[in-house]
């Protein structure tokens, strides 16, 4: 009897000393994701792919959790995960619109977290909606891509799903007014005029 008292004795004095590193561990974890967009040969191909195109400026920038499936807000994941992601919402105000309808101020997601900003105000998001049960930290795109800031100009290539607008790809559709797609996304309309 007192073998296997010791032994349980054993099992618990490990699983305390593993979960002790874990538990009091302050050193915030980023979860690299990936998510595949189309890439578009020229700013015209864009273009055509995207609803709306339109300079503008950020506003604000903030956190939610979607179903992108469905491109709806989830307040609770309820322990269903699936299809639920942290995602960055940018709101941005229109300058010139190029493409598509002016509704006044966009709402622009893209999936994942950043990794150079609000940390906090991200894991709260995700500890209220339940969502950091399915992760360990803050999920983020991985590669390199542009990070937008408030109060700045960028020219948006969008498109619609369920109650969000979104990129039409990561890399090519929220570009700097003066970069060199930025300015190749000018002249195309430019032409068009």
């Amino acid at each position: 009897m007192s073998r296997t008292k010791n032994y349980c004795t054993l099992l618990i004095l490990i699983a305390v000393m593993i979960a002790i590193p874990v538990s009091c561990s302050n050193k915030l974890e980023y979860i690299k994701i990936r998510a595949d967009w189309p890439y578009y040969e020229t700013a015209e191909d864009l273009i055509n792919a995207s609803d709306v195109v339109f300079k503008g400026t950020i506003t604000e920038i903030n956190y939610k959790i979607i179903d992108y499936k469905y491109g709806k807000e989830v307040e609770n994941c309820n322990g269903d995960f699936e299809n639920k992601m942290l995602f960055t919402v940018y709101y941005v105000n229109p300058i010139e619109v190029y493409k598509g309808d002016n509704e006044g101020a966009f709402e622009i997601t893209v999936i994942g977290g950043r990794s150079d900003r609000d940390a906090e105000k991200q894991l709260k998001v995700m500890k209220n909606s339940g969502l950091s049960k399915e992760y360990s930290g803050i999920p983020v795109l991985s590669g390199k891509q542009l990070l937008p800031e408030e109060n700045s100009e960028y020219i948006f290539c969008i498109t619609q799903s369920g109650d969000f607008y979104s990129p039409a790809n990561i890399d090519q559709s929220i570009v700097t007014t003066d970069s060199e797609f930025g300015k190749e996304l000018q002249t195309a309309f430019s032409d068009h005029s």
